[in-house]
């Protein structure tokens, strides 16, 4: 929260608004007005904006953690674990229970496995915490030993678990550490090559950029639509789904990235700061907001009033709210410094 580099403060932004985004327009499938409508045309369409953005948001986050750490001064590994342990693991055991409370049906039936995940896993959006403290365990090790000039051979080294864990149907937790590592790899190959990038980034038009992940999105959403029906063995239905978002995932963060490192427009600049400086509590609590927003009778009105308008209505509240929440809470002294 507290680094000022000007292209993470744009990352970190675009990261938090695409995740909100892409939440809100998922229309959970657990929520039963949406399962009445699942055939209506505003339904389809809206549904693909959620692969749209937030394929692109988390590895962007992971990213941006990886960007900072190859930024960032070395500390010894216990500080370090500590630091991480009490930003990232302490608030996602937390609120993963207040999560499994406030929204899971009969939440003490089995009290054993609510603990093993509560521990390994986290509950809703909170897993995401959990992966991100195992990534930087492992980056503490790899960073520290990166050369620039064994950059190549770090690359196959970490594309290789990626492609692994694509053929393993595990859909969120710590597991998908194997998968979200490259991003990290790339942040770190990405500060260290970044002077060389801004060379390449002035010499592309911001419209080609954005056309480039446009393009890419709708090629290999074509690619895995195609393929999706005629895939019947387990695994290779995980590798079209995991190799998708591994391709719009590595082209969008790096399209958004060489348009970070351009001039900026102050006004848009002084928005982007402003969600970035908020941004970890705006992913912590945005999708309780949301969550308890799908289950409040005015939201199921508003859905059947206006199905056009209602997931930029539900974004705009999500957003809004989880904005000035957590500005609130970084008023609090002991939040603000350790989150």
């Amino acid at each position: 929260m507290k680094d000022k580099i000007e292209e993470i403060v744009w990352l970190r932004a675009i990261a938090t608004l695409c995740i909100v985004v892409g939440h809100c327009f998922g229309m959970y499938d657990d929520w039963i007005p949406i399962n009445d409508h699942v055939n209506s045309i505003c339904y389809k369409i809206y549904e693909g904006v959620n692969p749209l953005t937030t394929y692109l948001a988390l590895p962007l986050f992971v990213f941006i953690s990886g960007y900072l750490m190859a930024h960032g001064k070395e500390v010894k590994f216990k500080t370090f674990i500590i630091k991480k342990t009490v930003r990232l693991l302490v608030p996602g055991i937390i609120l993963s229970l207040l999560y499994y409370l406030l929204f899971k049906p009969n939440p003490l039936d089995d009290i054993i496995s609510v603990i093993i995940n509560l521990l390994m896993n986290g509950y809703g959006h909170l897993w995401f915490l959990y992966m991100l403290f195992g990534i930087y365990v492992i980056g503490w090790f790899h960073v520290k030993h990166l050369k620039t000039k064994r950059l190549i051979l770090n690359l196959i080294f970490t594309v290789i678990p990626s492609f692994i864990f694509m053929f393993c149907s595990i859909s969120r937790g710590v597991g998908q550490i194997l998968f979200y590592y490259f991003f990290f790899f790339i942040g770190v190959a990405t500060y260290i090559n970044k002077y060389r990038l801004k060379k390449i980034s002035y010499n592309i038009k911001p419209f080609s950029l954005i056309l480039i992940y446009i393009m890419a999105f709708i090629i290999f959403s074509s690619i895995k639509l195609v393929l999706s029906p005629k895939i019947a063995n387990t695994a290779l239905v995980s590798f079209n789904h995991w190799f998708y978002r591994f391709v719009i995932g590595m082209v969008g963060v790096l399209t958004i990235f060489l348009l970070s490192i351009r001039e900026k427009n102050y006004i848009f600049s002084v928005v982007m700061n402003r969600i970035s400086s908020n941004s970890f509590l705006m992913y912590i609590l945005h999708q309780f907001i949301l969550i308890g927003l799908l289950t409040s009778d005015m939201i199921v009105s508003l859905f059947q009033f206006s199905q056009v308008f209602f997931p930029f209505i539900l974004t705009l509240i999500v957003l809004l709210s989880s904005y000035v929440l957590s500005s609130i809470l970084y008023k609090n002294k002991y939040v603000r410094k350790h989150l």
